[in-house]
């Protein structure tokens, strides 16, 4: 389909009618693959411009033909076949698509950032970690240097209480407090 689409290109398509398609317009259709040429017998999608559209007994057909191509395709398309019509494409993006589905794809684009990305992880976790019993060396060198050896504990919150907070609760038992605007 060059120069109108580039070899490679993604081709963004949408789910139209058969009876929406006319002649000029550029559609996606289901081509049987030959089994006596050596291709696999499932479906291949091309995308080809209508040069005809022909009216049958048997329903509706379209004659295609490839931009670069000097003929028109040899089989005419039934509009059973129809994927949809062309709306956008985007160059090299289907290359990249083709890349990222093979082996090689996979590795260069997922195993491998997923693998930096955890070792950069263990970096991290491994630094805080050295860092953490740096600082414990430092306070246990502090608190033998002063001669007391000082505990950590951890501290109650302060308890707050605003114009509505009752006193007579026990402790630790939940309340609830309002503050009200002034």
């Amino acid at each position: 389909m060059e120069p109108a689409m580039p070899a490679g290109s993604a081709v963004f398509v949408e789910d139209v009618g058969s009876k929406a398609v006319g002649k000029g317009e550029v559609i996606t259709f289901r081509q049987r693959a030959s089994v006596a040429a050596g291709e696999d017998d499932g479906t291949n999608l091309v995308t080809h411009r209508v040069v005809e559209v022909l009216e049958r007994e048997d329903g509706r057909y379209f004659r295609t033909k490839g931009d670069a191509n000097e003929d028109p395709d040899p089989r005419l398309v039934p509009a059973e076949a129809l994927v949809g019509e062309r709306t956008f494409s985007v160059p090299v993006l289907g290359q990249l698509i083709v890349y990222a589905g093979s082996p090689y794809g996979i590795v260069a684009l997922v195993i491998v950032p997923t693998a930096l990305f955890a070792a950069s992880e263990l970096y991290d976790l491994f630094l805080a970690v050295r860092t953490n019993r740096a600082e414990r060396a430092e306070r246990t060198e502090a608190s033998d240097s002063s001669g007391g050896g000082k505990r950590w504990r951890l501290r109650e919150p302060k308890r707050r209480c605003f114009s509505d907070c009752s006193s007579s609760l026990p402790r630790g038992s939940p309340s609830v407090a309002v503050r009200r605007r002034r």
